[in-house]
């Protein structure tokens, strides 16, 4: 993201992130036009082992 922030051609990312006892837990970055099915299988697979309470909340 530094990189790309540096080159000004930051557009078309989703930040994906979750609020937990007033702060913000970012999860994850995707494209707009990755689909939804796979920046799921991409959250399942890496922060939901991390933040195991996202599991009851969203699955």
């Amino acid at each position: 993201m530094e990189a790309r922030d540096q080159e000004k051609s930051i557009t078309g990312e989703w930040i994906i992130f979750d609020t937990d006892n007033g702060s913000n837990k970012y999860l994850c970055l995707a494209r707009h036009n990755d689909r939804d099915e796979a920046i799921f299988a991409k959250l399942k697979s890496l922060v939901f082992t991390e933040f195991p309470y996202l599991n009851d909340k969203y699955n």
